[in-house]
């Protein structure tokens, strides 16, 4: 490994003061950078993707990385969705700002080495026939979204990094201070074993992050426990999308949170990073379900917080989500009778 003790820590602390992250946060991102270094050799490459409320840093991450990664390329998400494709090219790093419009398939695509190739029509020189032609997406991806992706195949190879506001506030973002740093993590690329990454793998979500497993494996091992738990709560995530509906499960979630015993108040409220807890989904994951399916959300005291509103609006909201519940069942007001058998 390079002998320069103090460049990681610098560099972390610099991505932290810059953006609201914690240090596992920021050690993700210089990670992917240094993967980035790494990418002509590797045949899958995770998806790296910021959410979080406006302001919070989530474009100042993708400078950060124009700085810092590989071949990296800057794309306006709000661009044609044939301008967007043709900027996604083989072994660069894109950096796709606003990216809600992006088609996930071309992600899925620029994942894999082997299911890299799409055809595009292009028109031949000097006349009007289009022709199929063959483009390579493969490469490094990060971009930021508002919404978590809806393909499963999409969320099962991407990472997530969840961005929030910065006590204090955060210094102001200068390329200067983060460029001198791509060549010292070009430098500890060349010291990965990138042939090794393949035995981190095995499933969906271990082939996603077993690139920076491999980083980590050189850097010492700090990074290993962070990255485990988040593959296990990714994990855990997938399976409840394929097995019960999220908007069921943080329902399930606000009830359990709300003790609810008693009739409620329309003023009733819960911290979402509570109900969180309870769910493998974010605050801001969890917020927008809610919201999806009919609740109100406001931040008092710079807390998010879910108003559940009456006892009539939480069992209607239940029972549109086709849920069998106890308490629902004891303040259903307008119970459907059964069928009569006879």
């Amino acid at each position: 490994m390079p002998n320069h003790p103090n460049h990681l820590e610098n560099l972390m602390d610099l991505i932290q003061s810059s953006v609201g992250l914690d240090c596992n946060q920021a050690m993700l991102i210089v990670s992917y950078a240094i993967c980035t270094y790494g990418m002509t050799e590797l045949e899958k490459f995770p998806i790296l993707a910021f959410y979080g409320p406006a302001g919070t840093g989530k474009t100042t991450l993708l400078q950060i990385l124009l700085e810092l990664a590989y071949r990296p390329t800057w794309i306006d998400g709000k661009v044609t969705k044939a301008v967007l494709r043709d900027r996604l090219t083989l072994d660069t790093t894109a950096l796709i700002d606003e990216a809600d419009g992006i088609d996930e398939g071309w992600l899925v695509n620029r994942y894999s080495r082997q299911s890299s190739s799409t055809d595009v029509n292009r028109q031949l020189t000097s006349t009007s026939t289009y022709k199929a032609k063959e483009q390579n997406l493969f490469g490094a991806t990060a971009l930021h979204r508002r919404e978590p992706f809806k393909d499963s195949a999409t969320l099962s190879r991407s990472i997530s990094v969840n961005t929030r506001l910065r006590a204090g506030g955060v210094e102001p973002f200068r390329k200067d201070t983060f460029s001198p740093y791509a060549a010292y993590l070009e430098e500890l690329a060349r010291a990965v074993h990138w042939d090794q990454v393949i035995e981190k793998g095995g499933d969906r979500i271990s082939d996603t992050w077993a690139p920076l497993l491999q980083v980590d494996e050189l850097l010492g091992g700090a990074f290993e426990p962070y990255a485990r738990q988040q593959m296990e709560r990714a994990s855990t995530s997938l399976r409840i999308g394929h097995q019960e509906e999220p908007s069921q499960a943080v329902f399930q979630a606000l009830l359990a949170e709300s003790l609810l015993d008693e009739l409620l108040e329309p003023e009733y409220r819960v911290l979402i990073a509570d109900i969180s807890k309870r769910v493998p989904l974010n605050s801001w994951q969890v917020g927008q379900l809610l919201r999806g399916i009919g609740f109100k959300t406001k931040t008092v005291g710079g807390q998010q917080w879910i108003y559940t509103g009456s006892t009539e609006h939480v069992v209607e909201i239940g029972n549109l989500l086709g849920l069998e519940d106890e308490w629902l069942k004891r303040h259903d007001l307008n119970p459907i009778p059964p069928e009569d058998e006879t």
